[in-house]
């Protein structure tokens, strides 16, 4: 009997146990049992597959807000990282945008700075945010420009090579925005 419970159980894998056994004890002498199961598997392959795509869908936000952490380079100690990738990837990268905020195409620091405490959520320290832009401004990542009229605006340096206020940690941070970019 305990062999035939096990073969009929592999053959109805997704029914959750408690639901199987009160099946398979309350039906083991109708003709229909097989029957019974069938339907509960049926039910519970639906159910497991809404469970699965609910889960990918959960999944999938989980990893669009978590876009910046694919930008893999060093800052100072003093810098917070995940402040710094966020601007770089939500303030000029935009993801989901077919324009990027390159060179000449700027966005006003407000903007900068609330997409990025949006994607960084409860994360987001404005002290930290303003070290980090500070900071990419200084190394020639960030472009100031003050023309818009409207305060400062920012956008990505285009171009990762040194000179031009463009440091050495600059470059590398440039070289690896623009890579993310021509490569998502």
């Amino acid at each position: 009997m305990l062999s035939l419970f096990k073969e009929i159980r592999r053959a109805y894998p997704t029914i959750e146990s408690s639901l199987f056994i009160s099946i398979f004890e309350e039906n083991m002498d109708a003709d229909n049992l097989l029957d019974l199961l069938a339907a509960a598997e049926a039910e519970a392959v639906v159910k497991k597959e809404g469970e699965d795509r609910a889960f990918a869908e959960v999944e999938k936000r989980l990893r669009m807000n978590e876009l910046h952490s694919k930008l893999h380079f060093m800052v100072p100690a003093d810098v917070d990282l995940v402040h710094a990738q966020a601007i770089i990837m939500y303030g000029f990268l935009s993801p989901g945008s077919a324009n990027p905020y390159i060179g000449k195409h700027v966005l006003a620091e407000t903007n900068c700075r609330q997409n990025t405490a949006n994607k960084l959520g409860r994360r987001f320290s404005r002290a930290k945010y303003d070290v980090a832009l500070d900071y990419l401004s200084k190394q020639g990542v960030a472009l100031i420009d003050d023309s818009t009229g409207s305060g400062e605006a920012y956008s990505l340096n285009p171009n990762p090579n040194r000179g031009h206020g463009v440091t050495e940690q600059g470059a590398q941070i440039i070289r690896v925005a623009l890579a993310y970019l021509h490569h998502k």
